[in-house]
């Protein structure tokens, strides 16, 4: 049992790095705020990004716990966003 929830509190604790560093990269490839960056989860390591009216897909890759170097690789090109606004949940976490 102890192991199980260092598991879960592992996984949670990279998740919210991952998705921070997918923002931080995702708001300088859309050229957008970070603030109005929203970051979604689509499969382990895999997440999708949208702002200003643009989207993209990025990998993470690394050492995605706190501290560790993670790093958000964009997967494909930017496109822009024809998907309804406020279609998508938000992952919030700050800079």
């Amino acid at each position: 049992m102890r192991l199980l929830v260092v598991a879960v509190v592992f996984v949670l604790g990279c998740t919210h790095t991952q998705v921070g560093t997918v923002r931080k990269r995702a708001a300088f490839d859309l050229a957008c705020p970070y603030q109005q960056v929203v970051v979604q989860e689509i499969g382990r390591e895999t997440y999708g990004a949208r702002g200003c009216g643009k989207r993209a897909t990025y990998l993470t890759r690394g050492d995605c716990q706190e501290g560790g170097t993670c790093q958000a690789i964009q997967n494909g090109g930017v496109s822009e966003d024809q998907s309804p606004v406020g279609s998508a949940s938000s992952d919030s976490d700050s800079p």
